[in-house]
């Protein structure tokens, strides 16, 4: 398993700190959403240059073609 070492600013920092999981599991919150986050900028990256089509799109990030449409019109991509 690789791991990420990251330096956050205050603002950032107590915006995260403030969340109502942070008392959870703060590895777990970090490691899912970038990932998530990360993952998601990619497939679209590659959408927006079309080295995916709409259903490779759909296809990599679990969805069907329908759900991939609303969740990106919903986030304005």
């Amino acid at each position: 398993m690789g791991v990420i070492s990251l330096r956050l600013k205050d603002r950032e920092f107590r915006k995260l700190k403030n969340s109502p999981r942070w008392k959870v599991r703060t590895n777990q919150l970090l490691h899912v959403n970038f990932y998530n986050m990360a993952w998601e900028f990619l497939m679209v990256k590659f959408y927006k240059a079309g080295k995916l089509s709409l259903t490779g799109l759909a296809s990599k990030m679990g969805m069907s073609v329908g759900e991939t449409i609303m969740t990106f019109s919903h986030k304005q991509i």
